[in-house]
């Protein structure tokens, strides 16, 4: 790397020195990240080096997914409170204890084509219907997002490992003379190379978290109404 810096002019010399924490930039950091809440207005931003933007592009595929499958989450929560008529913010557990209440016991949990889905043993006020048709909607949303957050893992390992491969691709890519003119914009974009590192620091562990999360909010509303999650094998 010493050679490699010594031997490029002095704004590329720069670049290089900060680009240089590429291999941090998918490396689980603990503390280092701060962690994106739903709608978050930061994202991966492309820096204009080929190199390393083929490896941002992945990292953020990867985070859009995370941020789709929290996003997900708390929509389907917030839908649920909606067709109760409960007041925003309202505990998923309360809410399904006042689904149970309303329905009088005339919900349970059944599975369909391979999918859990509520379903009223009788007939049900239009609000009950309303409110099984949200829990229907998000169970269903949730499995889709357990079921891609799972194969996450081994994703975001191949990028790290692809990350820590990148130097004699980026030595190639700085080091030839038609990519001077690419030097003003790249260091323009380089006010984006600390949160790049945040959300990619992040990924392992909020991963974790959201999937967390989402099979916590499919175990309460699975079991709240007589059903069992994770669901047997060859339910």
């Amino acid at each position: 790397m010493r050679a490699l810096v010594a031997s490029v002019s002095a704004p590329l010399r720069t670049l290089l020195l900060a680009i240089g924490l590429v291999g941090m930039a998918v490396a689980p950091a603990d503390g280092w990240a701060k962690e994106k809440s739903p709608g978050a207005e930061f994202d991966v931003k492309m820096l204009g080096i080929d190199s390393i933007d083929e490896v941002l592009k992945q990292i953020k595929k990867i985070d859009n997914l995370v941020d789709e499958a929290a996003n997900g989450r708390a929509q389907g929560r917030e839908a649920i409170n909606t067709a109760l008529g409960l007041k925003e913010g309202t505990p998923l557990q309360t809410a399904l204890a006042d689904l149970q209440n309303k329905a009088k016991g005339q919900l349970k949990v059944v599975s369909k084509g391979g999918k859990l889905q509520l379903e009223a043993t009788d007939a049900v006020p239009t609000n009950v219907k309303a409110a099984v048709d949200a829990v229907n909607v998000a169970m269903d949303s949730y499995g889709t997002s357990i079921k891609s957050l799972t194969a996450l893992p081994k994703e975001i390992a191949a990028v790290q490992k692809k990350a820590k491969g990148l130097k004699p691709k980026l030595k190639k890519e700085l080091t030839n003379p038609a990519n001077l003119v690419k030097v003003p914009e790249v260091l323009g974009n380089m006010k984006h190379f600390k949160t790049n590192l945040k959300i990619a620091a992040d990924l392992p562990s909020r991963t974790k978290k959201v999937t967390k999360n989402l099979n916590g909010d499919m175990k309460v509303m699975v079991t709240t109404f007589g059903g069992q999650w994770p669901p047997k094998m060859g339910n």
